[in-house]
């Protein structure tokens, strides 16, 4: 039994190196799915209490992607969401999300 519980707590020990913890975490996910402008990198950072490089490299291990390149991608399911509804033009669409003008939003959509 012992052998088996410090296999165990090994394994787990191994899987949360370097990475987020689950409240910090909990707290970027939801700040990204939040709306709005899109978070820098600074402020997911401090959200968490981390500087920028130590919240960069803890988030890619977690995640298995930058924090920018995640933002991205959320961001583009969003606009895919909201282009598939219809309710709005792409200038509401592209203010909703943060773009300064319809032609960066088709940019960044592309």
């Amino acid at each position: 039994d012992l052998s088996r519980y410090l296999a165990e707590v090994g394994h787990l020990a191994e899987r949360r190196r370097g990475g987020l913890a689950p409240r910090q975490l909990r707290r970027v996910l939801d700040r990204i799915g939040g709306g709005g402008e899109p978070p820098t990198v600074k402020e997911l950072a401090a959200a968490c209490g981390l500087s920028q490089f130590h919240f960069s490299r803890s988030f890619r291990e977690t995640m298995g992607q930058s924090p920018g390149a995640y933002v991205a991608e959320r961001l583009m399911a969003r606009a895919k969401a909201m282009l598939a509804a219809g309710d709005m033009s792409l200038r509401q669409i592209a203010s909703e999300l943060g773009y300064s003008s319809t032609a960066a939003f088709t940019a960044a959509f592309k």
